[in-house]
């Protein structure tokens, strides 16, 4: 009987682990964008002047709208083609991490830059940077011209 009860509670406890392994499986492929939804502004400029901005997004249902037609999990690290010329680069912008004893200014935080995607001409590549992070990636086609189509 002992080796009954035994049994049962370590067929319990893999089945509870394995189910728990799982869900955290389909949480992590449903949030690979993970960050890109706390942005609070979002600003477009040409290449060819990258510090004066043609458009700014900030509004919250207009930055989640621009984010999901991004398709992240879609994006394929790859390699740009020698001809690619820049078009558009998009800064996007975060409110600064609160900082542990920094009580003070808590609704007054500056937003600071925390990336940044460059679009290339008539191509389906983008260029993300973040902080340490610069990666060269293929993105659907849908996407570029939806991206290609932002600063008009």
């Amino acid at each position: 009987m002992k080796r009954f009860y035994f049994l049962f509670i370590a067929i319990l406890c893999i089945s509870i682990f394995l189910f728990g392994c799982s869900a955290k499986e389909k949480d992590m492929k449903n949030d690979l964008d993970v960050g890109m939804d706390q942005t609070q502004k979002i600003e477009v400029a040409s290449a060819k002047s990258p510090n004066s901005a043609l458009t700014v997004i900030d509004k919250k249902e207009d930055i989640n709208n621009f984010i999901s037609k991004l398709k992240v999990n879609k994006w394929n690290i790859a390699e740009l083609p020698s001809n690619a010329t820049e078009n558009n680069i998009y800064k996007l912008y975060q409110k600064e991490t609160v900082k542990l004893g920094d009580g003070s200014n808590k609704d007054k935080k500056n937003l600071q830059k925390v990336a940044t995607i460059t679009t290339y001409k008539s191509s389906p590549y983008i260029n993300f940077q973040t902080k340490g992070l610069n990666l060269n990636l293929k993105v659907p086609k849908d996407v570029a011209k939806y991206l290609s189509n932002q600063s008009h």
